[in-house]
């Protein structure tokens, strides 16, 4: 089974056994506990996938590298590789690959300028395998190698573990081979990086012209340099002349119209150089690897987007948590609401507040941003509000109370803007106090509607000191007040053309005296003015007043 060894620090000489995939980090309720203060409490991952370890940094403060280099991405570990958890190294060994000799480095691409000495188009390969000379080996037999080869490669959806196997049964393949590694090539950006490096034995570099790899990339076909040793057009590849490397082939991994890489087999013996035989054969086998490497990528971006989808969905029942449970049951008043986010989640926020009776508090909130971020902040927000509004009647106190903490907390550039009423539900008085937030509108039992002058605060978060406006108004019988954020006013229709509150106004004053009705009027508003238009922002409504009678 594999095994970690701390090779630094007071842990040195500690040996954990991996049975099981393991959390790494510096707090007893990890699985593998290295308590040094450069390691995070929950630090990386280690976890079986097929084959390979595969091990993953979880946000950790000081970073977790692999052989010198930074984890980015999930990295397969291999029998020998020291990793650095902050500044703890361990050391993984794995039995299971203990026998197998890989090479002290990456492979160096050099700037030598190469012409190619044969070459084949990718397209030719069967061509060229049905015309084979008699001095191949039989038709049928590199037909079953093909075959036999992508049976192999379509065992595993891992791409790490898979450029490996492909390697490994090129080797078996092409005895000949005693190098051979696998670049994989960047379409955005054009850069190239190793993937996979295999050495039938230990020590020494590996040099490859970039000139070849992009020629091979750019004209999609393989490449056939025999007897590099002695070729005046590697004068200055020292690595290459150091291996004794006598014959290389390079061809293309090609998937449908892409090529994600290329594959390279060095050959040391002159007796046993590469032909164009060996390269129509390897054409063949780097089309099947390439198609099992773009599946093997299809699979990857299906399972991160069904965990993305899986996670939503649950963010999106937890965010609902946060949200009232229902309305407000006064005697003589009437409540409602309605909550949309644009995404699975959103940042905007309400709430319906236990005061002290007869009060009720009703508030109000837009985050900056949308999507994950701004839930979590809308979050933050809700817990604060209800924090703060225990046993307390002044809305302006609330607020600064809650601004002060989120001053504290949040991220520069962040802020909430909200307001927050307080009503008295025996005499109608309401008390309001706003963060940068619009005021309500007020439909009055006559039918006009105008929205409540409040003062121009700033947002929740913005300065710690801020002191919040307050309005006040009163409901009788057949008034409604209505909050809104900035999803129903901003709603856009195909023109692009915003809704505004002038049209929210006239809807409103055409809905009647009842909290349910205006609400769904201003929804049915949107609706018809957006048409098809895809909801942009979220959209929250609140509407309250007395029970006409």
């Amino acid at each position: 089974m594999p095994v970690l060894t701390v090779k630094s620090g007071s842990l040195a000489g500690r040996t954990i056994e991996i049975r099981k995939d393991v959390e790494v980090g510096r707090t007893s309720l990890v699985d593998v506990e290295l308590a040094d203060p450069s390691v995070s409490r929950r630090h990386a991952v280690l976890a079986r996938r097929g084959e390979a370890w595969v091990l993953t940094d979880l946000g950790s403060q000081n970073g977790t590298a692999v052989n010198g280099r930074r984890l980015r991405e999930p990295a397969a570990l291999r029998d020998g590789d020291e990793i650095l958890f902050g500044a703890v190294l361990l050391e993984f060994r794995n039995p299971k690959e203990a026998g197998a000799k890989r090479p002290t480095s990456d492979v160096n691409l050099s700037d030598l300028s190469q012409t190619v000495l044969q070459s084949m188009k990718a397209s030719s390969a069967v061509d060229a395998l049905l015309a084979a000379g008699s001095g191949a080996p039989d038709l049928a037999r590199r037909l079953q190698l093909i075959y036999d080869v992508g049976t192999v490669l379509s065992e595993t959806l891992d791409e790490e573990p898979l450029l490996g196997r492909v390697l490994d049964e090129l080797f078996a393949v092409f005895p000949k081979a005693d190098h051979g590694f696998i670049l994989l090539a960047d379409a955005v950006t054009g850069t190239v990086t190793t993937a996979a490096v295999r050495s039938r034995s230990a020590g020494g570099s590996l040099a490859m012209s970039r000139t070849i790899v992009q020629d091979v990339i750019r004209n999609r076909r393989g490449v056939l340099s025999i007897d590099a040793l002695q070729d005046e057009r590697f004068p200055e590849a020292k690595s290459i002349q150091i291996l004794g490397i006598r014959s290389l082939v390079c061809v293309p991994m090609l998937a449908h119209d892409e090529i994600p890489g290329v594959i390279t087999l060095y050959s040391s013996s002159v007796a046993q150089s590469f032909d164009l035989d060996d390269m129509a054969l390897l054409l063949a086998i780097a089309g099947q690897a390439g198609l099992a490497l773009s599946r093997a990528r299809l699979h990857a971006r299906a399972v991160k987007q069904e965990v993305f989808e899986r996670d939503l969905a649950l963010a999106r029942r937890i965010q609902a948590r946060f949200l009232p449970k229902g309305v407000p049951e006064v005697p003589g008043w009437s409540f409602c609401d309605h909550y949309a986010p644009a995404l699975e989640v959103g940042g905007d926020y309400f709430d319906f507040l236990e005061l002290p009776r007869p009060f009720v508090g009703v508030a109000i909130g837009d985050v900056s941003g949308k999507g994950v971020s701004a839930a979590l902040v809308m979050a933050k927000v809700g817990s604060e509000v209800r924090y703060h509004s225990v046993g307390r009647t002044d809305p302006a106190e609330i607020l600064g109370r809650v601004n002060r903490a989120l001053a504290e907390d949040l991220e520069d550039g962040v802020f909430v803007t909200a307001s927050l009423l307080v009503l008295n539900t025996e005499t109608g008085d309401v008390r309001v106090a706003t963060a940068g937030h619009p005021g309500p509108l007020l439909r009055r039992a006559a039918g006009s509607v105008s929205p409540l002058a409040v003062g121009a605060g700033l947002p929740l978060g913005v300065a710690a000191t801020t002191v919040f406006p307050m309005s006040d108004f009163a409901l009788g019988p057949g008034d409604v007040a209505v909050l809104y954020t900035d999803g129903v006013t901003e709603a856009a229709d195909r023109s692009g053309a915003l809704l505004g509150e002038e049209r929210m106004k006239k809807a409103v004053a055409a809905a009647g005296g009842k909290p349910d009705a205006v609400r769904q009027a201003i929804l049915d508003l949107v609706t018809r003015f957006s048409g098809d238009e895809p909801q942009a922002d979220d959209l929250t409504l609140v509407c309250f007043g007395p029970v006409a009678r």
